[in-house]
Parts: structure tokens; sequence; C-alpha cells
């Protein structure tokens, strides 16, 4: 009574299909359905067909035109759990495998890439994911509940960092492999009549992840496609958060997280001419020890709220973040770009070093009134963030992966371009108003 099994087959197709569509031709009869950007290219001019086909097709508004493709995925596994649960236990252990097959299929034959290097069904890649996971379960008493999960999974990576470029070009990266996770989660949890607390800790490692990109690259003055393999990366911290009745109408909220989320490896980078796939370079990425962008390292937040059953709600709250960096980029870390590019140790340092972003930090309220209309409630809300109306607050940032070229006399001299920086809004408000049947 106390043993549950569960076990059985899954099995999933998708089917994504993307291609470009005119929209609006500003009064042009059609688009010549050619690559522009071929056009005054010494080696290519004469192989500028997106559809060879087609070639020279007029595209009309409403038609497809420049790239269209499907990627085709089929995934089969067999899963198993057990579940033992008691008063106080709860244990469950989960395992999973199966097969994920992946191709992509040609809609347009791109000249540069004719036959089968474009259109038709490219080769299929197949790969074998798995996953393990368990969690145990432990309450105390009604007040004290503990937990612990683990779980170890290997993943299919996307299906779009499978192929050097999607859009027309069937030649898929080298060895592909599955992407590896370890998670751990610890938790406690404490309810009450007063008081609803949470804390946590956490461990996630990721490696042999794989990312694909398009980009130009300064060095060989060619666009590119850009292959990054072996990533990985660890993030482990603490997580609070608490709620508290302080009386009937008022609670407060607070929540606290403090962690560390960094790149552990250097990635091997590979460069491949977007037009032949050509092998343009190939050298490791000096990403270790840098942080993931974006996540601010501590953050937290605070709120009161008054709540009265008859019709109003009322909330005003601060929210913090500090210690976020912009995101790294792959290409600019290079060997090749950061050691054979910079001039002096004072060049290569501005390749490998990563910009802390300030602190952020806003005010914000929010009033509510609803009412109850026969069997229906009329909800208006007003919401105003940023009361102070900062406009300095750094939203986020990412690294650019184009370099400046100059000369110096007869020297060449090669830096990065400056960091890509967006802010938050200033103060914003909202108007909501929602009629509920």
């Amino acid at each position: 009574n106390d043993i549950s099994l569960r076990y059985g087959v899954r099995a999933a197709i998708n089917s994504s299909r993307s291609y470009k569509v005119i929209d609006d031709l500003l009064g042009a009869d059609h688009l010549t359905d050619i690559d522009y950007y071929l056009t005054d290219d010494d080696t290519y001019s004469l192989n500028r067909q997106n559809d060879l086909r087609h070639p020279n097709r007029r595209a009309k508004e409403g038609d497809r035109f420049g790239y269209d493709y499907t990627i085709v995925e089929r995934d089969v596994s067999l899963f198993a759990s057990a579940t033992y649960q008691t008063e106080r236990w709860n244990i469950e252990a989960y395992a999973a495998i199966g097969s994920h097959a992946t191709h992509r299929k040609g809609h347009f034959e791109k000249e540069i890439y004719p036959a089968e290097q474009s259109y038709g069904k490219s080769r299929t890649i197949h790969l074998s994911p798995y996953a393990l996971s368990t969690t145990i379960g432990y309450t105390l008493s009604p007040l004290h509940h503990f937990s612990l999960c683990a779980s170890l999974s290997r993943r299919s990576p996307y299906a779009s960092s499978l192929w050097l470029n999607p859009q027309y070009n069937n030649r898929t990266i080298d060895n592909p492999s599955l992407e590896q996770h370890v998670a751990i989660d610890a938790s406690y949890k404490y309810r009450s009549a007063i008081a609803d607390i949470t804390a946590s800790a956490f461990l996630h490692s990721t490696t042999s992840a794989t990312k694909t990109q398009q980009a130009y690259d300064d060095l060989s003055a060619t666009f590119c496609d850009i292959i990054t393999s072996d990533i990985s990366t660890l993030s482990y911290g603490v997580e609070f958060a608490s709620q508290v009745r302080l009386s009937s109408r008022w609670r407060a909220t607070l929540s606290l997280g403090a962690g560390n989320y960094i790149y552990t490896s250097n990635p091997t980078i590979t460069l491949y001419a977007d037009t032949d796939n050509t092998l343009i370079s190939q050298s490791l990425s000096l990403m270790e020890s840098c942080h993931i962008g974006g996540v601010p390292h501590i953050s937290g937040s605070a709120a009161i709220t008054y709540l009265d059953y008859s019709g109003w709600a009322c909330t005003l709250g601060i929210n913090m973040a500090a210690l976020r960096y912009v995101e790294p980029a792959f290409t600019r870390r290079s060997e090749r770009v950061a050691r054979q590019s910079a001039t002096s140790e004072e060049i290569y340092r501005e390749f490998i070093s990563q910009e802390q972003l300030g602190d952020a930090a806003t005010l914000d309220a929010s009033v509510s009134r609803w009412f109850n209309i026969s069997q229906s409630r009329l909800s208006l809300t007003l919401s105003i963030k940023n009361i102070l109306g900062k406009k300095d607050i750094i939203h986020s940032g990412y690294e650019s992966a184009r370099i400046r070229h100059y000369r110096s006399g007869a020297q060449h001299i090669y830096r990065p371009q400056d960091n890509i920086i967006s802010y938050a809004y200033p103060r914003t408000i909202y108007f909501v108003a929602s009629w509920r049947f």
C-alpha cells in the first residue's frame, strides 16, 4: 500500500517549418528572390539564387522567399518511476532512456549549396538521451518539511545547434553529442498560521553543451558559421522566501538570493565560411571563470500589503539586484582573437575582461479595487513601477563580437568594440481592468 509503480512509453514527433514571407513591397510589383549579399562578392556573385529550381523567381506579397526548410525531430523513450509514501516519508525514483533522431529538409535549393547540399533531406542525427532522478521528502511535523532532490541527465541539444546554418545548408556539425546536466536541490519549508518560510540551496552543472551562431568575422573579413562546443557552466547558491501575516489585513513578504553563476571550462570555437563550409579557424575560447551574463549574484525583494476583503488591496515594494555582468562573447575571447590579435598586454586584457554592471533597485506600488456584481467580479488595478523615476538603471548588457581595426603607422591594431548596454524603463504606469464572469 505504500509503494506505487509507474512505467510506460513516450513517443513524439515535432516538425517545425521556417521561412520568410513578403509582407509589404511598399508599392513595388515584386522582389527577385536572390541573395543580395552576394551581389558584390568577387567569387560568388554569379551564384546568388535562393531557389535554384526557380531561378530569378519574382516573389510577390504573401510569397515565401530567402529560405524555406523544415526541422523534424522524433523521440521515443521508456520510463519508469517508483514512489514510496508514508505519513512522514515521500521517496521517488525515476529513470528514462530514449532515442532522439532529427533531420533537416530543405524546400529551396540554394545555388551556393546545390542539390542535396541544401535541397531535400539531410543526414539524420541519432542520439540516445537518458535521465535519472530521485526525490526524498520528510515531514517532521505539520510545521516542518525537508526535501532533497538530485538528478543526472544527458539531453539532446537544440535542433538549430546541430547544423552550420539550418536556413540553407544541410551540413551538420561534426561529432554532435548530448549535453550532461547534474542538479542537486535541498530545501526546508515552515508553514504556520502566521508565516510561510522556505530556505533552499541548489547546485546545477552543465557540460558538453553546443551553441551555433552566424556572425561576421572581422579578422578573416568573412561571414561565418560559428560552432562553440564543450561549453560547461556551474551554478550554485542559496535562496530564502517568506510571507508573514502581521494581522488579518496586513502581510509582509521577503525574498533573498545569493549565488555564483560561472563558466567552468574553455570551449572550442570553430569558424566555417558560410559560403562554402571552408574551415577558417579553430581555437579555445578563454571563458573559464567568466560570469554568466544577466544573472544577479545577489538579489532580493521586500513588500508590504494591505488587503481589505471588502474590496481594497495596496502594495508597496522594493526590488534590488547586485553583482551582475554583461554576457560574454565566445568569439571575442578565442585565443585567435585575444592572443594573436592583441599587440600589448593592455589590449589582451580588454579582450578577456568582463564588465560588471551597476547595482539596480526600484520602488514599486500598486492599488487594486474590485466589485462583486451579481455572479461576476470587476477588478481595477493601478500600478507604478520605478516610482522614483530613475533613468540610469541598467537592465542588461552583452559583449559585441565585432572587432575594431585600425592602423598605427605600419602596424595593424585590433581592439574590441564597446559593450552593448540596455537600460530599464523610467517611471512606468499601468492600469488594468478585468471582468470575470
